[in-house]
C-alpha cells in the first residue's frame, strides 16, 4: 500500500521525493537511470522447488530475466555475500532470503532486480517518448512473474506428492492382494504396464520393436 503512494513506487516516503527530484533533473537534462526493485514475498509455502533441476532461484531468475529491462537478479544477501565470511552468512537467516538448496524454506522471499536506464534519450528521444525512469513500470510486472512461479512450483509440488500417495496406495492394495484381499481396481487399472509392475515389485518388461515382414 505504501509505494502506491508515489509515483515511484518507493516504499520510503522521505526517499521517494529524493528520487522524483532526481528523475525530474534527469528529465530537463534529456538523460535517464535504472533502479534496483526488491521484492518481498511473505507466507511463501515451504519445499517449492527442486535441489537440483528446477530450483526455485533458478526460475525466478529465469522470470526476472526474461523481462526485457531486468539485467539482473539476486536474491537473500545478493552479490554482497561474495565479501562475506561464512560465519556472518550463516548467522543472519535473512541471507538466505527464503531459499536453501534451490527449496523454499517458508521464510520471506527476499529477491532483488537491477533495471536498465531507458535507452530512448537525447536525439533518439526527440523522435517520440522520452522516460527518464521505466523501473516504476516494472514493478508490478516483476510482482506478476513472482506470482506466476510461485503457483507453477506449488501446483508441480502438490502434483508430485498426489501422484506418490496413489502410488502408495495402489502398492498397498497390490500388496493386500497377495493375502486374498480385495484391490481397488479402479486405481489398478488407471496404471500402465510398467507402473504396475512397479507397483508389485517385479521386473520390469523391455519391448523390442520386431523388424517389419517377420511374424
Amino acid at each position: 500500500e505504501t509505494i502506491e503512494q508515489n509515483a515511484l513506487r518507493c516504499a520510503d516516503p522521505v526517499v521517494a521525493q529524493q528520487m522524483l527530484a532526481y528523475v525530474e533533473q534527469l528529465r530537463g537534462e534529456g538523460d535517464s537511470t535504472g533502479g534496483l526493485v526488491e521484492v518481498r514475498v511473505d507466507g511463501c509455502p515451504p519445499s517449492l522447488g527442486e535441489p537440483i533441476y528446477g530450483k526455485a532461484k533458478a526460475r525466478l531468475a529465469d522470470a526476472f530475466l526474461s523481462i526485457g529491462a531486468v539485467t539482473g537478479f539476486a536474491f537473500g544477501a545478493g552479490f554482497s555475500t561474495a565479501t562475506m565470511r561464512g560465519s556472518e552468512y550463516v548467522a543472519n537467516r535473512e541471507s538466505f532470503g527464503g531459499i536453501l538448496g534451490g527449496v523454499t524454506t517458508g521464510e520471506p522471499l527476499v529477491l532483488h532486480a537491477s533495471v536498465k536506464p531507458t535507452s530512448s534519450i537525447g536525439d533518439v528521444a526527440k523522435k517520440g517518448r522520452h522516460d527518464p525512469c521505466i523501473v516504476p513500470r516494472v514493478v508490478p510486472v516483476l510482482e506478476a512473474m513472482t506470482a506466476c512461479v510461485l503457483a507453477d512450483l506449488w501446483m508441480l509440488h502438490r502434483a508430485v506428492h498426489e501422484r506418490r500417495d496413489a502410488c502408495r496406495a495402489t502398492r498397498d492394495a497390490a500388496t493386500q492382494t497377495r493375502g486374498g484381499r480385495a484391490i481397488e481396481w479402479v486405481r489398478w487399472r488407471s496404471l500402465s504396464r510398467a507402473a504396475r509392475a512397479c507397483c508389485l515389485g517385479l521386473p520390469r518388461i523391455r519391448v523390442e520393436p520386431r523388424a517389419r515382414g517377420r511374424p
